[in-house]
């Protein structure tokens, strides 16, 4: 699994991007952002073309589908974590760890490297969350499997569903980045991708 890291061109220096954050970048971060800008281009359009008395009703669908945008962001974001956080597992112990959940890696990866920057606990909060939109209808409780609640931080207690923002999705992606970065170097210290 070793990577090119580091190019030069004549005598410059280049660092090249994790994948993973590339992948964000692609897959997460330039939809996400496609999408809410042109949530607000209509948003203005509508209202604009509208004889004030239905501006409420589209204010409330504007919203609606800004908390869709980033509940879904989200569901990408968690899926592409999980993703290279298995290809890290399997490539320390030399199994395939797809079909484990995102959890159940992070706990092996910090057994053999130690606590990440970021609490797994973080982590845990974020999965939940993505659970509650796959599974609970973004509902902050929900049954599946057994009780579930997301954190108060990611709940709307008056409507009783998830309210993932647009700033806990930029945390998200940036405690994302930084842990993936993180085992990488860890990994590479111990000489699993030699």
């Amino acid at each position: 699994m070793a990577r090119l890291r580091k190019l030069y061109i004549g005598d410059k220096l280049l660092n090249t991007p994790q994948p993973f954050e590339e992948e964000l970048d692609s897959l997460v971060i330039t939809n996400h952002n496609l999408l809410m800008e042109n949530l607000s281009r209509i948003r203005r359009e509508w209202l604009a073309s509208s004889d004030g008395e239905d501006s409420a009703e589209i204010l409330d669908y504007a919203n609606e589908c800004r908390r869709a945008a980033n509940n879904f962001a989200l569901v990408a974001l968690v899926t592409r974590l999980h993703h290279w956080i298995a290809i890290f597992v399997g490539e320390l112990t030399k199994t395939n760890h797809r079909d484990k959940g995102l959890i159940a890696n992070l706990n092996t990866l910090e057994k053999q490297t130690g606590e990440g920057r970021i609490p797994i606990s973080f982590f845990e909060g974020l999965t939940t969350v993505r659970d509650s939109v796959i599974h609970g209808d973004s509902q902050v409780e929900w049954f599946y499997k057994r009780n579930r609640r997301v954190a108060d931080k990611y709940a709307n207690t008056d409507s009783g569903e998830v309210e993932f923002t647009e700033e806990h999705l930029q945390e998200a992606i940036k405690n994302s980045v930084e842990q993936v970065k993180w085992y990488e170097a860890q990994l590479d210290v111990l000489g699993v991708f030699s």
